[in-house]
């Protein structure tokens, strides 16, 4: 957090889970599993799970895999598998939906090393006082479905999304009641959007060239 900024009251992060998608495109691959990076003295998992325990009443980890994340984290930390694998972010978003045991989440990537609490919480925030079934950041004109947070009321158009050949993050949030905090917002309450970043793995760097 920048310097002088208030700290988030953590009383409005009460009923929120907070869901890490670790994915399968990369693994599956061959290439780089983000969540597996070392980052420090631990691995990039470990600590979003870490910074997430901090606000979050229960975390969840969505994997295609679950054995191999197991020793990485603690046995309060529930993993579990994609109903609809193959379906990208939105796969994992649905199990998260169905499993959860609060009504919000606050759902990240794997490659996301900057999580912010106090970014979920002004989410949080803005989408209960509001009444809107998601709140995402939108930062440098971007949307960013990943560390947003969602609700259970996203869940039955999720599944008639699944069940289609449509399943972009982007299509989701049309067919919901979708809120957009922009990068001013979060400065205003010194929370500089860094938080949205992901880790770029030498894989990625060579597809964004090749031809």
């Amino acid at each position: 957090m920048e310097r002088g900024a208030p700290e988030m009251d953590l009383y409005r992060l009460h009923g929120l889970s907070g869901v890490i998608l670790t994915g399968a495109r990369r693994a599956g691959q061959g290439g780089t599993n983000k969540a597996l990076l070392p980052n420090g003295e631990e691995e990039l998992l470990q600590r979003q799970v870490r910074i997430m325990k901090r606000s979050c009443e229960e975390v969840i980890v969505v994997a295609p895999d679950p054995k191999t994340y197991l020793p990485l984290v603690d046995r309060d930390v529930r993993i579990i598998t994609d109903r609809y694998p193959g379906k990208g972010p939105l796969g994992g978003l649905h199990a998260a939906l169905s499993l959860s045991r609060f009504g919000d989440l606050w759902v990240v990537g794997s490659g996301m090393p900057s999580l912010s609490p106090e970014a979920a919480g002004m989410m949080l925030e803005w989408k209960r006082e509001h009444g809107y079934d998601a709140v995402i950041p939108v930062i440098g004109g971007r949307q960013y479905p990943l560390h947003g947070v969602y609700g259970k009321t996203c869940t039955s158009p999720l599944n008639a999304m699944l069940a289609s050949a449509d399943f972009r993050p982007e299509m989701l949030l049309a067919s919901v009641r979708t809120a957009e905090m922009n990068e001013l917002m979060f400065r205003e309450r010194g929370i500089p959007p860094t938080f949205v970043q992901t880790i770029q793995t030498g894989e990625e760097r060579r597809d964004a060239v090749r031809p």
